[in-house]
């Protein structure tokens, strides 16, 4: 098993817990070593319940972009996520701070959801170019409701616990230590013998689906994301919650892929990389410059030229610069 994933053991609970800094990304590594930890509680018959949970500041923060221009990645995603929502016990995702992408897509796998009363859940996908492409189109509307799953997938936005716990999509907000709380969710499930409930065996009424209904958010596609074409290809994907979770999921794959491929996404994920390297600051190195101290006068008597870091840059006040 990798480090950042550790099996625990609390009676006939067994607790996952994943923490891969900064941000809990579902990295191949996390996966492995989730499927790792799975395997040795499904060999083990005196577990009656497993509680998966992170360390740091928030639950899993989604797919490794970094993936995306890779091969296809949606395989590997099924077949962990199958491991949660057809194991023969409970199996609990606790999720504090921020449920994001991939991340909430395995907490819908799992048979019961529970979380922080500050806790926050986002499909940011359509933002992106892209649909949630780890079953997310086909779990979402079983929970909520299929209006209610595009709404969410078309805002990308978070949702707060309470409204959460509202639609269906968490079934408890624990308050107090979390840890200890989710603890005590899991054995009472197991105390009680709750067997499991997994999300894919819900179903979602095909009878909504007619012309006033495409109609209906596919305008709303148009104008939430004009010339873009990403939330029109997330109706389709959602449409096929209707048919059984195979088939729904293997049409989520080909529409996933479909939308990767897109001048849309990779014009969207170039501007993500892009974005994120402009907010990197290397606090190591100095920059030679001239400086102004607090109290000196403007004119050329008061610069001095010297080397400045990163912190004194950031934190000394009056301090003032110009170009050498």
């Amino acid at each position: 098993m990798t480090q950042i994933v550790e099996l625990q053991r609390h009676g006939d609970v067994a607790v996952i817990v994943v923490d891969n800094p900064p941000v809990n990304t579902i990295t191949a590594a996390a996966r492995a070593g989730m499927t790792d930890a799975m395997q040795q509680v499904a060999a083990d018959p005196s577990v009656r319940a497993v509680l998966l949970r992170t360390g740091g500041n928030n639950f899993f923060t989604g797919a490794d972009i970094n993936e995306f221009s890779g091969p296809p990645r949606e395989a590997e995603y099924r077949e962990l996520w199958a491991r949660f929502e057809n194991s023969p016990f409970p199996t609990i995702a606790a999720l504090h701070g921020s449920a994001l992408g991939g991340g909430l897509e395995l907490a819908m796998a799992c048979h019961f959801r529970i979380a922080t009363p500050t806790a926050k859940f986002t499909l940011p996908e359509v933002t992106l170019g892209i649909i949630p492409g780890a079953g997310g189109t086909q779990r979402l509307p079983r929970l909520i409701g299929l209006d209610n799953a595009l709404r969410m997938i078309f805002d990308a936005r978070p949702m707060d616990a309470p409204k959460a716990r509202e639609l269906g999509l968490i079934d408890a907000i624990i308050d107090g230590d979390f840890v200890s709380g989710a603890l005590a969710y899991a054995r009472d499930l197991a105390a009680r013998g709750v067997g499991p409930r997994p999300t894919s065996a819900r179903s979602v009424d095909a009878g909504q689906i007619n012309p006033a209904f495409e109609e209906k958010w596919y305008a709303e596609a148009r104008r939430m994301y004009p010339n873009r074409t990403a939330a029109q290809t997330a109706i389709k994907a959602a449409m096929a919650s209707t048919l059984p979770i195979e088939q729904g999921l293997l049409e989520e794959d080909k529409y996933a892929n479909q939308t990767k491929g897109t001048v849309e996404a990779r014009g969207a994920i170039h501007v993500f990389f892009a974005e994120r390297e402009s907010r990197k600051v290397d606090t190591t190195n100095k920059w030679h410059l001239w400086v102004m101290p607090e109290g000196a006068s403007m004119d050329d008597i008061g610069w001095q030229e010297r080397d400045v870091s990163y912190e004194e840059n950031r934190n000394v006040p009056g301090l003032r610069q110009r170009a050498l």
